[in-house]
């Protein structure tokens, strides 16, 4: 009776941490997609204006300003009366601005800007159009293709080792499933900065879609029927409040504040929630029972998957920021969600939990040689 105890309270607090999880994904889905506060200058079909404002005198800023906000257009786009609405910007306000009550400023790469050699605000960011450029789709496609190769080699792994169903989906789970939310982003973030996070989180957002769905799947497949696993995807609600937030996205929806501030509040309580359960997964752990299974997919994750992410970023274009986010979002080290997928739908929770530990322990090793090949260049 106390082992099925165990068991059941196990399986609500992986439920609940399935709910928290994704509500982290709907915040930074929402953080990432919707404009930001600050504009670049160089001409890239990322930047809100195409190649920003003419620098040469505060006159001429605000002058073009004015009249990119009156025309409402730039190269093809006609929403930039929107985004600078949205940013704080009406009418009344931009007709009064002038060399007076205007000052020009610079953003620095921490999220810092300065006027007058006098700080007026932190932690800023700069909006881009993530649908063009190296942007959103470009960075989505991205993602699929190293989950893909990940599967294909996992896959020739799991025939090579001769392991059953219910090891063969632990196995693949291990090795898709990667560490790009509470581990990635801020890694990314103290590695190569704001520019690069950005395109971090493009790829956050995609494996966690990943991990809601296809997760969930590959964890009830290992001991379930085909049909029961496809059900098994169908009682995650983060599957259908990712409908809801694409929907908003799409039609430009927003939600309420209360809606957003528990949403906001369950977000918060994401990294602290995955810190405590990888403790408790470290605390619980125990040799495995083929400790050589666990070394080829923890090589796969941590070794395999950054050099084919290497390739697939060459193949696709990716340059600057976007392919060093995107080839260390890669080598992160199994995700935490891949032990409360399976506490939840059953599996080799042993098995999971050994590469959980040991991925996330070595991949200090391999990450640092990995960013600073990226530094180089």
């Amino acid at each position: 009776m106390n082992i099925l105890k165990s068991l059941s309270s196990k399986r609500r607090f992986a439920a609940f941490g399935l709910l928290i999880g994704f509500s982290a994904l709907i915040s930074t889905a929402t953080a990432t997609l919707q404009p930001a506060k600050a504009s670049a200058q160089s001409c890239d079909k990322v930047n809100i204006v195409y190649c920003g404002l003419p620098g040469t005198d505060i006159n001429a800023d605000i002058a073009a300003f004015k009249a990119n906000y009156t025309r409402g257009s730039d190269n093809g786009h006609n929403d930039l009366q929107a985004i600078y609405n949205w940013a704080g910007a009406n009418s009344a306000s931009v007709a009064g601005m002038n060399s007076s009550n205007t000052k020009l400023g610079t953003m620095y790469r921490d999220g810092t800007i300065v006027v007058n050699g006098t700080t007026v605000a932190t932690d800023s960011w700069v909006s881009a159009r993530f649908t063009q450029g190296s942007g959103f789709v470009q960075m989505t496609a991205f993602y699929a293709l190293v989950a893909l190769s990940a599967g294909v080699m996992g896959w020739l792994a799991t025939r090579a080792l001769r392991l059953d169903r219910a090891a063969s989906s632990a196995f693949l789970l291990v090795v898709v499933c990667s560490n790009s939310g509470n581990f990635g982003l801020p890694v990314t973030l103290l590695a190569f900065g704001r520019d690069a996070l950005a395109f971090a989180s493009v790829y956050f957002i995609a494996s966690s879609v990943f991990s809601y769905t296809g997760g969930v799947l590959l964890a009830a497949s290992g001991e379930r029927s085909v049909a029961d696993a496809l059900r098994g995807v169908l009682r995650v609600p983060a599957v259908y409040s990712a409908i809801a937030a694409a929907l908003a996205l799409a039609f430009h929806v927003t939600p309420p504040a209360a809606v957003m501030r528990p949403l906001a509040l369950l977000s918060d309580a994401a990294l602290p929630l995955m810190i405590l359960v990888l403790g408790m997964q470290i605390e619980k752990a125990t040799w495995p029972e083929r400790p050589g299974v666990v070394a080829v997919a923890v090589a796969l994750s941590l070794v395999a998957t950054p050099l084919a992410a290497f390739g697939l970023a060459h193949l696709l274009g990716l340059s600057g920021p976007a392919l060093q986010a995107g080839v260390l979002q890669s080598s992160m080290p199994t995700a935490v969600i891949t032990t409360m997928l399976t506490l939840e739908f059953g599996g080799a929770i042993n098995f999971v939990t050994s590469a959980v530990c040991a991925a996330t322990l070595l991949s200090p090793l391999t990450l640092t040689w990995i960013i600073a090949s990226l530094q180089k260049g």
